[in-house]
């Protein structure tokens, strides 16, 4: 870079504070210290986003603390359900969890779905319940190729083998929950 074409580059700023700064330029960035996030700004359209090369953290999430009883080899949704807009060329993990409660020879499986039932890769969970509460938790690998918009996922569950009935649930103090993380990018933005 030769020197004229330096002394006329605009040299990013980072700013830090609790609102966003009032005349940035392309490239400065800004730290909110309210939310805890480091946002870029993009232009007077798109204002202020998370730079791309960086992971942007928890995005959504859903939590629930009420019980769902199955029946020998049902399959049912567990009310546990996350709906967030996904940007293209992003990678996310999912992480989940719920307490199953049933008898000691009970096994039980626990699925992340799509909004249509179908099976996250890696995103399942067996467990031999106890009649006491098992916390069953986990996270899928960095998912790639999601389409940008409107995405949902769900938790679901299935006793493959039983006696009775099974709760699967959350409560006030151990909520079921469901979150997405946004763990970089996976490419160029779209």
């Amino acid at each position: 870079m030769t020197l004229a074409k330096f002394a006329t580059s605009v040299i990013p700023v980072t700013i830090t504070g609790n609102t966003a700064p009032s005349s940035p330029a392309v490239g400065d960035l800004w730290f909110d210290t309210t939310t805890g996030n480091l946002l870029e700004y993009q232009s007077a359209t798109t204002l202020w986003t998370p730079p791309w090369n960086h992971a942007w953290g928890r995005v959504a999430g859903a939590r629930y603390t009420a019980a769902t009883a199955l029946g020998v080899s049902s399959v049912t949704d567990l009310n546990i359900t996350v709906t967030w807009t996904a940007v293209a060329n992003r990678r996310y993990v999912i992480h989940y969890a719920v307490t199953v409660t049933g008898t000691s020879s009970d096994v039980h499986e626990v699925t992340v779905t799509t909004s249509g039932n179908t099976v996250v890769d890696g995103a399942y969970a067996f467990i031999k319940a106890t009649a006491a509460n098992d916390l069953v938790k986990g996270a899928t690998e960095p998912i790639t190729g999601i389409a940008a918009g409107s995405t949902t996922y769900k938790l679901r569950g299935q006793q493959t083998s039983a006696v009775g009935l099974a709760d699967y649930s959350g409560s006030a103090t151990i909520p079921a929950y469901i979150w997405i993380e946004d763990v970089g990018n996976n490419g160029a933005p779209a």
